[in-house]
């Protein structure tokens, strides 16, 4: 166990440093498989809990008077606020960059790993998009297990680009891309794309080498009928795109307006063939539940039907120190009536 140097000793920047070094909040796995197998020791050493934030605050407090670098007295008050930060709750937090390891889910299928590369800015309430949520991760490992089961797969019937609606930070199509060697065209509305940029470029080298090809564009559920090319600094141009055999979405549904958007949104865009197919993952929250049901009687309205469905387990660290919660998600696949 590592005792934190304290302020009345007159640590050095350094021991400040590194002590703030250890008391970073580790971004929790949503594997299943533990970081630290069985016999595998952890080569961090242990931290006392008690008190730790009200240890963070007297370090931004303090003076620091006995250090006499301008500079490194700002490294570590920016340091311990960072610290601090991580122990507000997610949306407290400041961005990041995270690997989300892909596997398939089904346990009997030879282990492969893929790791996506994902940016999360700042989250606001109005920037939800900018978080990787949980049916997003298990989508993606769904993708990957079908790709496995593939006479189970929606995404046999047709071998042509896949749409994603409400991309996000694109875990879902850029994993669907490099696990099926397909073209995906993720969209989303203009204040997320550019984070979803980024993340095209930071998975490009590896969704390339595995057959796949991302691109990102803006779609407006509200004018469902327009695409529009994004270049940073420039004025969006709208671009000429056929329609699609398949469809994905996940978690795009937090109103009862999301519901007939989507709805209206995948209707101008599905191609009307029998291989058709609307891939869409959706987190059961108890206070949602009103929404999903209204988004299946709003799928039903404009001709759509289930061919299949189902029930997942996925993970989320929402809560305070980025505490994993399980999150209970339904899973549908859609063709037309």
């Amino acid at each position: 166990v590592f005792d934190l140097p304290q302020l009345y000793t007159k640590p050095s920047a350094v021991d400040l440093l590194d002590a703030l070094e250890l008391l970073c909040v580790e971004l929790p796995s949503w594997d299943e498989e533990s970081e630290n197998p069985p016999g595998k020791k952890s080569q961090r050493p242990r931290v006392r809990s008690e008190g730790v934030t009200q240890y963070l605050t007297s370090i931004i407090s303090s003076p620091l008077a006995w250090i006499r670098d301008e500079s490194e007295q700002e490294r570590v008050w920016e340091r311990a606020s960072l610290r601090l930060s991580e122990r507000s709750g997610r949306t407290a937090m400041v961005a990041m960059t995270r690997t989300f390891r892909i596997q398939p889910l089904n346990h009997e299928i030879p282990q492969q790993n893929l790791d996506m590369i994902i940016h999360e800015p700042t989250l606001t309430a109005d920037n939800l998009g900018w978080k990787t949520w949980a049916s997003a991760f298990v989508l993606a490992r769904r993708i990957f297990y079908w790709h496995f089961q593939k006479s189970e797969s929606p995404f046999t019937l047709s071998s042509g680009p896949i749409l994603e609606l409400g991309a996000g930070t694109g875990l879902v199509g850029f994993a669907a891309s490099a696990i099926l060697g397909r073209e995906v065209l993720l969209t989303d509305l203009p204040n997320i794309v550019p984070n979803l940029q980024r993340n095209s470029g930071l998975n490009k080298d590896l969704i390339e080498s595995r057959g796949g090809e991302a691109t990102v564009a803006v779609l407006d559920w509200t004018d469902p009928t327009k695409v529009f090319d994004y270049h940073e600094g420039r004025v969006p141009v709208q671009k000429s795109v056929d329609l699609f055999d398949t469809i994905v979405a996940t978690d795009s549904v937090y109103s009862t307006e999301h519901g007939m958007l989507l709805a209206n949104t995948v209707t101008a865009w599905l191609s009307r063939k029998p291989e058709a197919r609307v891939v869409v993952e959706l987190p059961m929250r108890v206070a949602y539940q009103k929404e999903i049901t209204n988004f299946r009687d709003c799928f039903e309205r404009v001709g759509l039907k289930v061919v299949d469905e189902g029930k997942d387990v996925g993970r989320d660290d929402w809560g305070d120190d980025f505490e994993v919660e399980e999150v209970r998600c339904w899973w549908s696949v859609w063709t037309w009536a």
